[in-house]
């Protein structure tokens, strides 16, 4: 089993944030995924409305 080499599995967490001067929290952080359904409806009801 492979595993990806990182700078935080080298050094502590805290260390290369503070080497890069980012939050601690940024490392941990995991963005949730938006739903633009509702705007890619939106802009295709539009696009219908003004045929080229």
């Amino acid at each position: 089993m492979s595993r990806a080499l990182t700078l935080t599995s080298l050094y502590p967490v805290k260390t290369v944030c503070e080497v890069w001067e980012i939050p601690r929290s940024s490392h941990y952080y995991t963005p949730a995924e938006a739903d633009e359904t509702a705007a890619k409806e939106a802009i295709l009801k539009v696009a219908g409305e003004w045929p080229t």
